[in-house]
């Protein structure tokens, strides 16, 4: 495969987080290494010093080039926390005068449109997930391919970030003479890393925990469809007393929206008996978030705390592996006679 090593960052709170993985020709995502660095020109995800930001982006990768014996090009970063704003949209399309079965081409189409909103001229979509499906007068539906109808509607969740926050992010990587690859939202990341299956099927939600901040993610039946935070972290529960006062402060982000189960990432999930403090606030079954990888053995520690980081590594190599499969010429037919058939219908 071909440029098949991905290496993504997290800037988080008061670390910059760093995970370099290849794919494998098997589609296996190999670990290749995985470092933590303090940093003194981010804060929160937003850039606070620009030379001392673009050196910290350069330190952290100079360390991952020396342990992987290879030179990186290009990164991922995953953005949350301030400057994050979210919306809800939709649209719908018609199929054809008579029930038809949907393609993938349809769903593309579908929420590409449903995608096109108004966002405020200093701000920029960076992400549009998908809540909801329905055909016809309304019907919902989990996964409409194969499906016939005569109409395809999608609910999608939009993600808006400050432009200024975005083209300094770029400023940084390229000054530290790398290529910015892609910009993931957080609770995107920790999903990849963190969520299995089973919770595909009820609520769920992330706690994920920094130094200076901390986050709450919602995932209805595995997608994401909240996200809210507070200006606190793992720096303001150093005794008994502050842990019971901050998920409380916690809790207050659960409004009209009590989950199944929550998960509990990140640094501040390190805290000596937090999980079972969070459980006794919260009334849900905890569990601490730590990266689910098959054939991947992490320490406790950086299976918590390189939830995000891994997570836009192993979502990145989900979609290397989609794009070389569409490279095998019978299937770029399939997928081009669909569009045909679409367009004659």
């Amino acid at each position: 495969m071909v440029n098949s090593i991905i290496t993504g960052l997290d800037l988080g709170s008061s670390n910059i987080r760093a995970a370099c993985s290849r794919v494998r020709p098997s589609g296996e995502i190999q670990v290749l290494a995985l470092e933590n660095v303090s940093s003194n020109g981010f804060d929160s995800g937003n850039v606070v010093n620009f030379d001392a930001a673009s050196d910290d982006v350069h330190n952290v990768i100079k360390k991952i080039e020396r342990k992987i014996r290879a030179r990186i090009r290009s990164v991922s970063v995953v953005m949350g926390g301030s400057g994050i704003h979210s919306l809800s949209a939709g649209g719908m399309i018609a199929l054809s005068k008579k029930p038809r079965e949907i393609w993938q081409a349809d769903v593309d189409r579908c929420v590409k449109q449903a995608g096109m909103v108004h966002v405020p001229s200093d701000r920029e979509v960076i992400e549009k997930a998908i809540l909801d499906f329905y055909i016809n007068e309304g019907d919902y539906v989990e996964n409409p391919l194969g499906i016939y109808a005569t109409k395809l509607g999608v609910k999608l969740f939009v993600v808006t970030a400050e432009i200024a926050k975005i083209k300094n992010i770029y400023k940084c990587v390229e000054h530290a003479g790398l290529i910015l690859k892609n910009m993931a939202f957080s609770p995107t990341a920790l999903s990849a890393s963190i969520l299995n299956k089973d919770d595909h099927s009820v609520n769920i939600a992330i706690v994920d925990i920094g130094s200076h901040m901390a986050s709450v993610s919602f995932f209805k039946m595995g997608r994401i469809n909240s996200y809210r935070y507070i200006y606190q972290g793992s720096r303001d529960i150093d005794d008994q007393g502050a842990t019971g006062s901050f998920l409380k402060k916690i809790g207050h982000l659960f409004t009209n929206a009590r989950p199944d189960k929550i998960y509990i990432t990140g640094g501040g999930a390190l805290k000596e008996n937090l999980l079972e403090q969070a459980e006794e606030v919260f009334k849900v079954k905890c569990e601490l978030g730590r990266v689910r990888l098959k054939g991947c053995l992490l320490s406790p520690s950086d299976g918590l705390i390189h939830t995000s980081s891994l997570g836009i590594v192993i979502d990145e190599g989900k979609k290397h592996i989609l794009r070389n499969r569409l490279r095998n010429p019978f299937e770029k037919m399939l997928s081009y006679a669909n569009s045909l058939i679409e367009e004659y219908l």
